[in-house]
């Protein structure tokens, strides 16, 4: 039963993708809310990596001061978050239970969101980490590696969703640039 939800998830992202070429937000609100109900998450939260900091770009089930919260603190790259950290390793990080981390500095990020357990996989393209997704738990339940698995199933379509959307809008620009030019030449002929 477990297999047959993942591939219907992953089956019913990869429809969202190809309904969505030309905007990210719909792909990532379903790998968000998919990824969050199948690995029994309390939060599912997107970030993207904007001026070397991850900033919020999507959630699921946050509440709104914690959203407001992760809004006003972008995360940097280091290894006090399970966001700053799946960034500095360029794979996924699987954190038990955040407040027995020697290594997670970020309390009151913890504070506010009142987590415990914690998954980040990161979006890679060309081995740089562009996003990372994050699951958080309030108790202490480690993910399992079917879970930790579709994660990175779903990080891997969000990459190519966010190509799609950048390859897109680079034509588009062209497209424009080239009508322009051929515009402007035109009336100089014309002249």
């Amino acid at each position: 039963t477990e297999s047959l939800q993942q591939q219907t998830a992953t089956s019913d992202v990869l429809r969202v993708i190809s309904r969505s070429p030309t905007n990210i937000q719909p792909v990532l609100d379903a790998i968000l809310e998919t990824a969050g109900r199948l690995c029994e998450s309390e939060y599912a939260l997107f970030f993207r990596l904007h001026d070397g900091k991850y900033h919020l770009a999507g959630s699921n089930n946050a509440k709104a001061d914690y959203i407001k919260y992760l809004s006003e603190h972008p995360i940097s790259v280091d290894r006090g978050t399970v966001v700053g950290r799946t960034a500095v390793e360029r794979h996924v990080v699987h954190i038990p239970d955040c407040l027995a981390d020697p290594e997670y500095t970020a309390h009151e990020y913890a504070r506010t969101g009142k987590h415990r357990s914690m998954l980040g996989v990161p979006l890679l393209r060309d081995g740089v980490p562009v996003g990372v997704i994050a699951l958080l738990r309030t108790r202490v339940k480690p993910y399992t590696d079917r879970q930790i698995e579709l994660v990175t199933t779903f990080a891997d379509q969000a990459v190519i969703a966010i190509e799609n959307v950048r390859l897109f809008d680079e034509v588009q620009t062209r497209t424009r640039d080239l009508s322009e030019s051929l515009q402007q030449q035109t009336a100089t002929a014309d002249v």
